[in-house]
């Protein structure tokens, strides 16, 4: 396989800095000259590669869908048919653990609410992870409906996600096990 393109690399390297300003700035204080001093790329470049700051944004999102989407098939490949306890394994250690993605997602939910586009495209995310979820529980008990088993998947993915920003709260830091147990016994309940 060949060298990737200049251009794919320094798209790489410039969402990588834009990652980096982000989780030690925050999203809506990190702008192209901080991105720019981050790569050691003057801000014309970075506005080539990437577009403004509008256009990061919307890629550093695509970035975390592709993180989220990578874990969850590299999860589910390992296993032909997933078990109650791959799934909770996947979304508390996989997909919430992600103490990266988590913060960026904190961030993005701020921006969220003066930003529709953002917003949308948060919803699009966690809609598809209770969609996949949801999908995941149907093959563990065929007897559940379509409706039953996106409820269950949602409020799967709500207790990993509030586990997940309440822990690093330090509230409850020994109820973590307590809901990875809940989880286990909402997948397996029939």
């Amino acid at each position: 396989m060949g060298r990737p393109s200049i251009s794919v690399e320094r798209r790489k390297t410039i969402l990588d800095a834009f990652e980096r300003c982000v989780l030690r700035l925050g999203l809506t204080e990190t702008s192209l000259d901080d991105v720019a001093e981050e790569t050691g790329l003057p801000r014309s470049v970075v506005r080539y590669f990437v577009g403004n700051r509008d256009d990061m944004v919307a890629l550093l999102i695509d970035r975390m869908i592709e993180r989220v989407e990578f874990s969850v098939v590299e999860r589910f490949a390992e296993r032909a048919e997933p078990s109650a306890d791959t799934l909770v394994t996947l979304l508390f250690d996989d997909v919430m653990g992600d103490l990266q993605i988590n913060q960026i997602a904190a961030e993005l939910w701020h921006v969220s609410l003066r930003n529709a586009a953002v917003g949308k495209r948060l919803h699009d995310i966690y809609s598809r992870l209770v969609d996949e979820l949801a999908e995941k529980i149907a093959k563990l008990d065929g007897t559940r409906r379509k409706a039953q088993c996106r409820m269950t998947a949602y409020t799967v993915v709500a207790l990993a996600l509030g586990t997940t920003n309440l822990s690093a709260f330090g509230v409850l830091p020994k109820g973590v096990a307590e809901a990875r147990k809940a989880a286990l016994v909402l997948l397996e309940a029939s």
